[in-house]
């Protein structure tokens, strides 16, 4: 995505989150164990500084589903 993305780029991310012990064992409807998803920290490690990192909505123990809009450096630091 940094690669494809130009300055000033938007991006929407939508994702199942959770820490691993705060998720159930299994589960069709969402991030388990088993599939645990995005960790914290992890969509920052991922883009930043390439991209700013701006959560919308934080994931809470028991909704494991966070939203991010990252926009794109004007200026890469990759």
């Amino acid at each position: 995505v940094t690669d494809l993305a130009r300055p000033g780029s938007r991006l929407f991310l939508f994702a199942f989150w959770g820490r691993p012990e705060d998720l159930p064992r299994f589960s069709f409807g969402g991030p388990s164990r088993a599939f645990p998803g995005l960790a914290p920290g992890e969509v920052e490690r991922h883009f930043e500084p390439a991209f700013r990192v701006e959560v919308i909505e934080a994931s809470t123990r028991t909704g494991h589903i966070a939203t991010y809009l990252l926009e794109r450096s004007e200026v890469s630091h990759v």
